[in-house]
Formats: structure tokens, sequence, C-alpha cells
């Protein structure tokens, strides 16, 4: 008995052990679960898409008008002189339109842009948060790098301050050489725990965007590869066919067009079928039937000048609307080209990083040991080692640039750039 209950307390302290070890760790994330979760979780999103549902709706309300109204009704009346008596009337009334001048069809096509509208709408602003979310998780994996390559900017520092210590108590260096060693290897100490902290309020601004707490614990992995994009004018063609911008203006032409033909069935007659039956007497239901029907044509002949005013609202507002179409495209593809440039600029900023890197290096390492061997001058030696440091930063922050730049062009182009590729398939 003893020993079963040994063995359940172990496999508790187990359980609990290993349920700490995983907060302690905290969530990993990959980008695609980080966007996941910001556009399940942001309050414009949500937003948004409620608008789109709301227009749904709209479009179902707009087509109430091609199908006939039904009405029933009853009452009852007692009136006299003296004596009283009772009346009652029941019946059913029909109603459908015939002929309207196009107004309803007008409403529903109008209905339908609107529902569109709220559909770009909806894309653009997931297309932004996309972007955002994008960036701050590039920047969280900067911050991871930037943190690792201190601790090898330490621990290199590190290494030649004791071998300068070394020279130095050999006769053969100065103090000021181990004055400013020291003073590297502090400076290096401050990198360290300013990347640190830098990491940290990273790690904050992704949680929020998440629309998880800010002191979450976090982790996040990239497995991602960097598309290559096409030529830039595939990649303009790419941004007009799918940059929400230009599919909402384009509805926005519709709906225009949709008012238009709505003012225009103003000049035209509405014809209407009309039917009803009722039955009225003593008492509820009684025999007395009556009935009714016929089509009737009505035509205003002047409604002071709405009809005609309207109309030329219309036509002014469908010309602006144009316009704007036109000058949206233009700013479009202006952005895209500025974002193409941006990316052609940070993919050959990170070919010349990394040739730079590895050249640094290679000096480096080859005047670390001619200083070792008294063949090269402390100055030297410490200048080749802030050219190290720098190309080994400029390399972290050129990769960064071009995740960024790449994010950018993908948001220009309105569409990830795998899943265009994959439609075209």
């Amino acid at each position: 008995m003893r020993l079963f209950r040994l063995t359940i307390l172990m496999q508790t302290a187990l359980l609990i052990l290993t349920a700490t070890s995983a907060i302690c760790a905290g969530i990993t994330l990959s980008l695609d679960e980080c966007i996941e979760l910001a556009l399940k979780n942001n309050p414009t999103i949500i937003r948004n898409r409620e608008a789109v549902s709301e227009a749904e709706i709209g479009v179902t309300i707009s087509r109430s008008s091609y199908f006939p109204r039904l009405d029933a009704s009853s009452s009852y009346t007692r009136s006299g002189n003296g004596i009283s008596r009772g009346s009652y009337s029941s019946g059913l009334s029909f109603s459908q339109i015939l002929f309207q001048g196009g107004r309803n069809i007008a409403v529903v096509n109008a209905a339908k842009a609107q529902t569109e509208i709220a559909v770009q709408n909806l894309r653009q602003r997931e297309n932004e948060i996309v972007e955002s979310v994008k960036g701050i998780f590039y920047s969280v994996i900067k911050e991871q790098d930037q943190l690792s390559l201190t601790d090898d900017v330490l621990k290199r520092r590190n290494e030649d301050l004791i071998l300068i210590r070394l020279k130095y108590r050999a006769g053969t260096e100065s103090d000021a050489a181990v004055s400013e060693a020291e003073a590297n290897f502090s400076q290096a100490e401050y990198d360290k725990l300013a990347a640190d902290e830098r990491l940290r309020l990273a790690k904050l601004r992704l949680n929020l965007s998440m629309g998880k707490p800010r002191e979450a614990l976090l982790e996040v992995r990239t497995t991602e590869h960097l598309p290559d994009f096409p030529s830039r004018s595939e990649v303009v063609a790419m941004g007009l066919r799918h940059r929400p911008e230009m599919a909402r203006e384009a509805s926005r032409v519709k709906l225009q067009r949709a008012y238009q033909s709505q003012s225009k069935g103003g000049f035209f007659p509405t014809f209407r079928l009309n039917a009803s039956f009722n039955r009225s007497g003593d008492r509820f239901l009684a025999d007395d039937n009556s009935w009714s029907a016929g089509v009737n044509a009505s035509l205003p002949l002047f409604d002071g000048l709405r009809t005609p005013a309207d109309y030329f609202q219309s036509r002014v507002s469908l010309r602006r609307q144009l316009a704007q179409y036109e000058e949206t495209r233009q700013s479009v593809e202006e952005n895209i080209e500025k974002a193409y440039s941006d990316w052609l600029l940070a993919k050959k900023r990170m070919e010349v990083a990394e040739k730079s890197l590895t050249a640094a290096t290679e000096i480096y390492n080859l005047n670390r040991l001619q200083y070792q061997q008294g063949r090269a001058s402390y100055f030297s030696f410490q200048q080749r080692e802030l050219s190290l440091t720098r190309a080994e930063y400029e390399r972290v922050n050129a990769s960064y640039n071009l995740f960024v730049s790449t994010a950018e062009l993908e948001r220009a182009i309105g569409k990830s750039l795998s899943a265009e590729l994959k439609g075209e398939e």
C-alpha cells in the first residue's frame, strides 16, 4: 500500500514539474499562428466582419420587392343610436409590383455593391494587420539574433582582453591598450543588456497585437523561406488585380451606377397588381363576401423637380467616383513601385552584408593571429574587431530589413506571393 501511495505521489510530482516547465518555457508560435491569433482577436477586424454580415442582410432586405406582399386584417366595430350593434370585418390583401422603372433591380445591385465594399474594407484591414504582425514578429527575430550576437561579441572581447593583459604583463603592450579593451568589454556588456530589454519589449508588442496579456511568456520560431518576386511589371499587375482598394473603388463605381439607375426609374410609371378578399357582417367570418382585383398604374407628373435633380446628381457622383477610381489606381501603382524598389535594395543589401561579414571574419582571424605573434599593432587589431562587430550587426539588420520589405511588398500586392502563384498553377 505504501509503495502504491509513493508511486502516485511521484507521478503527481512529475506532472506538476512538467506543467511548471511548460509554463516557464512559454508558448512557441510560428508566424502563421501569430497572424491567426491577431486576426481572431483584433477588434477592428471583428467590427469589419460584422459590417460584412450587416451588408449581406441588406441584400436580403433589398430583394423583398421581388416578392408579393400578403396582409391579413380583422376588425370589430360597435355602434348604434340607442340600440348598439356590432359588426365584424376580416380580409386578405395581395400586392405585387410588376414594373417600377428598374428601381427594384437597382436597389438590389446597390445592396450587393455595399456588401462588396464591406468585404474589401475587411480585406484591407486584414492586410494591414498581417503586415503589422509580420513587422513585430520579425523584430522579435531580429532582437533574438542580436541578443545571441551580443553573447558572441562579449565572449570575443573577453578573450581579446585576456590576450591584451597577457601582452601587457609581458611588457609588450601599453596601459592605454588595456584600458580601451576593458572599455570595449564594458560596452559589450551594455549592448547585451540593451538587446535583452529590446527583445522583452518586442515580445510585449507581439503579445498585445495578438490580444494576449502583455507579459505572457512567448517564444517564436521561423521556418519561412522568403519568396523571390517576379519582374516589376508582373508585380504591378498582381497588385492591380488583388489590392482591396482597387476592388473597393470598383464596387463604389457599381454602387453609383445602381444609384443612377434607381434615380432614372422615377421617370417611368409604376405598375402594381392588387387583389383583396373580405368578409363582413354582424358575426365573425360572416357569409357577406366581397373581393376585388386589378392593376394599378401611377406616374408622378410633378414632384418639385426632385426626380430630374436626383438623376443629374447621380450622374455627377458617378463621374466623381470614376475619377476617384483612377486616382486610386495611380496611388496603388506608385505604392507598389516603391515597395518593389525597397525590396530590391534590401535584397542587394543582404548580399553585400553577407560578403562583408565573411571578409571581416577572415581578416579579423588573420589579424588576431598576427597580433599574437607580434606582427600587428594593437590599433590594427582593435580596428579589425570593431569592423567585424559592425559587419555582424549589419548582417542582422539587413536580414530584418529584407523580411520587412518583403512583407511590405506582399501587402502592396494585396496578396501573399505564395497564394498568388498557387492560384495561377
